[in-house]
């Protein structure tokens, strides 16, 4: 096998080995979260729709504790993470997501790391000289 095409392998298998690390870490804690983590968690998955730069956990506004509480007492109606997220997105539109949508530009959003990484790992295989070893006589 050459060295380029070991490389590639090399390179390919560490793709594979850190994807499975982050499934790994992606799958989080295995106890039912808490009525208050899940508030907490869905949150931080909204943009404050009246303050710039900032989610609706972090936010310290009225408005902000009031959309907090609105979350708690539909998690306690039994709603839900979807639907409520669902609530908001019809109430305010996608803009509320922190995180957009896999699909048209939040898809692009989603996909340009990737593709930036592999595009970055041929580069540098592809910059790369193979070393050559000289035997003597």
């Amino acid at each position: 096998m050459s060295e380029r095409r070991r490389n590639l392998v090399v390179a390919v298998v560490s793709l594979i080995a850190l994807g499975v690390i982050a499934v790994g870490l992606a799958s989080g804690p295995t106890t039912p979260p808490t009525p208050d983590d899940r508030a907490r968690a869905i949150a931080e998955r909204l943009n404050c729709p009246f303050c710039a730069g900032e989610t609706l956990a972090s936010s310290q506004s009225g408005v902000a504790r009031d959309l907090r509480e609105l979350i708690r007492r539909r998690i306690d109606e039994g709603a839900t993470d979807d639907e409520i997220l669902a609530e908001f997105v019809d109430r305010y539109g996608e803009s509320i997501l922190l995180d957009p949508p896999a699909r048209g530009w939040g898809l692009a959003v989603w996909a340009a790391p990737v593709v930036v990484g592999v595009v970055g790992v041929a580069v540098v295989l592809g910059l790369r000289r193979p070393t050559r070893v000289e035997v003597g006589p």
